[in-house]
């Protein structure tokens, strides 16, 4: 199936994809460099060299999500791994374990116990969360989906600020950057 998103870990040595099979992979892409390193190069062989093989062993499926997987991020510490589904779910795993922590539905807690992440005071929202990021500064996430809204939720009391409301489509892409 169709791989709508990916994201590296911050050592640079892991991806992580989402995809419409309704799953995330954890890639190793250490072979990669290794082989590069080595002088593998990529693209087809001329005299005498050596083509990198350009495929890569998945080493954790994350599963859980009920639809497509739109949007993933990883944490700035690479604890944590965050996606976004068509589903409406945003859901936290731990990075080590591919265990679901804590999901955040139609953006509403779960319920389920979470301690980084304790309550959502907003409205459903019935809309696809298309796009997902997490402040290098560790304590906010944000969100784009197809209600035309951007939101930025807090670690401490996971309530939303509207960004915009202007847009007259969907945001398809929301990133956060680490300045002062």
């Amino acid at each position: 199936d169709s791989v709508y998103s990916v994201a590296f870990t911050p050592d640079g040595l892991g991806l992580v994809s989402g995809s419409l099979d309704k799953t995330l992979k954890y890639w190793d892409v250490q072979p990669i460099y290794d082989r590069r390193r080595n002088g593998i190069k990529n693209g087809a062989p001329g005299a005498g060299d050596k083509v990198l093989d350009k495929t890569s062993t998945a080493l954790m499926n994350f599963t859980g999500h009920k639809d497509y997987v739109l949007s993933v991020a990883v944490s700035h510490d690479g604890q944590w791994v965050v996606s976004g589904s068509k589903d409406r779910g945003v859901q936290f795993w731990d990075s080590r374990t591919a265990v679901v922590q804590c999901m955040l539905q139609g953006h509403k807690n779960s319920g389920e116990s979470c301690d980084l992440w304790t309550s959502c005071a907003c409205a459903e929202i019935p809309y696809a969360v298309i796009s997902i990021d997490l402040s290098p500064m560790g304590n906010l996430l944000a969100t784009g989906s197809g209600d035309w809204q951007a939101r930025i939720c807090t670690s401490f009391k996971l309530s939303y600020v509207t960004l915009a409301n202007s847009h007259t489509g969907s945001y398809n892409s929301v990133s956060v950057n680490a300045s002062n």
